[in-house]
């Protein structure tokens, strides 16, 4: 039938007009939550949720349940809500699969059926997938829920910083982002640590310093910054203060080797004659934006070879990390940061 933006959704909710079959999903999980509930919401009154509405875990419930709450009349209301999360497509038989498609060419009009999926790893991307996805879409009404530009992510954090009787200002919001990633669901949950902090009042960056938590990513990229520019003590701190968080070595390398591959992306483009943002017209930067700034801003202090013999070396470093024990990580890590400063400053990684 339809593939509906988030405000053509917003609409009809608002106007409590709705189609009989749903599919929500994206990676914006904050978002397929948040709009799941309000369609509930406005769909179903609390008084008349225990008859009208039925909620299914799609892994764990049989489609025999789910087709008899679909076929169920609703009780003392207009319609009833069928909810599915996570339904297993690729678990399904053929003979569900028909089921399902001749309940979407025919649906129950006094029911509305609702499959979300509130993270994006659920929804597994098959041709199985793709065959099911196409016939929803012949017959029932799609929205998925892209990452969030950053500053479209900015105006939220905001809005909902008003909301909470506190100020926040864009370019503290963008700070806010780089800090801690993109994930909203992240970012309203610390903004909402950061107003009770602030009690109401304006939050500023250094607030956002002491009270919201880097994640894995943004710190590493700081760590990576700083090898660049030769800032040793802050780099090893940073390592230490990863390790305090428990973080496993594997996973600072995993981090660093992105770091490092932003950056060459970004020094590459740069050295033929394009912007950074020209390397989010090839590789999946959508919403991130903001990481490609940063590159050009770090990248320019050192060459492509050295970003590519830096490549190296963590390749190198990520095979010795998988085939030692991992008590001897951490030094096997450390010693692969000091001969990133060697490459940085132009020397051998031997």
């Amino acid at each position: 039938m339809a593939e509906l933006t988030i405000n053509d959704l917003r609409l009809a909710i608002d106007k409590r007009s709705f189609e009989p079959l749903y599919l929500l999903f994206g990676e914006e999980s904050y978002l397929t939550r948040t709009y799941y509930k309000r369609m509930i919401e406005t769909l179903v009154p609390p008084a008349a949720r225990t008859f009208n509405l039925h909620e299914f875990d799609g892994e764990k419930s049989e489609s025999e349940e789910i087709f008899s709450a679909l076929s169920t009349y609703p009780f003392l209301s207009e319609k009833s809500c069928v909810c599915v999360s996570s339904l297993p497509v690729d678990s399904l038989s053929q003979e569900e699969l028909k089921k399902y498609e001749a309940y979407f060419s025919d649906p129950n009009p006094t029911a509305v059926l609702i499959l979300y999926y509130p993270q994006p790893e659920l929804m597994k991307k098959t041709a199985k997938w793709n065959a099911f996805l196409k016939v929803f879409k012949k017959y029932g009404t799609v929205v998925s829920f892209d990452r969030k530009t950053p500053q479209e992510a900015e105006k939220l954090l905001c809005a909902y910083a008003a909301k909470l009787h506190c100020e926040l200002s864009r370019a503290d919001a963008r700070y806010l982002i780089e800090r801690c990633g993109n994930d909203l669901q992240l970012l309203f949950n610390e903004l909402e640590k950061l107003c009770a902090f602030s009690s109401g009042g304006e939050i500023t960056r250094k607030t956002i310093d002491q009270v919201a938590s880097a994640n894995l990513e943004t710190t590493v990229f700081i760590l990576a910054r700083a090898i660049v520019s030769g800032e040793s003590d802050r780099a090893y701190t940073l390592l230490d203060q990863l390790y305090n968080q428990n973080e496993k070595s594997i996973s600072i390398l995993s981090a660093l080797s992105s770091s490092y591959t932003d950056l060459y992306r970004v020094k590459a483009a740069l050295t033929s004659g394009y912007d950074a943002r020209y390397v989010g017209d090839i590789f999946p930067y959508k919403g991130r934006d903001f990481v490609l700034d940063n590159a050009s801003r770090t990248v320019r202090r050192m060459s492509v070879e050295s970003l590519r013999e830096s490549l190296k070396l963590l390749c190198d470093t990520d095979v010795l990390l998988k085939s030692t024990a991992a008590e001897r990580h951490r030094r096997l890590l450390e010693a692969a940061i000091a001969k990133l400063f060697r490459l940085r400053a132009g020397g051998s990684n031997a």
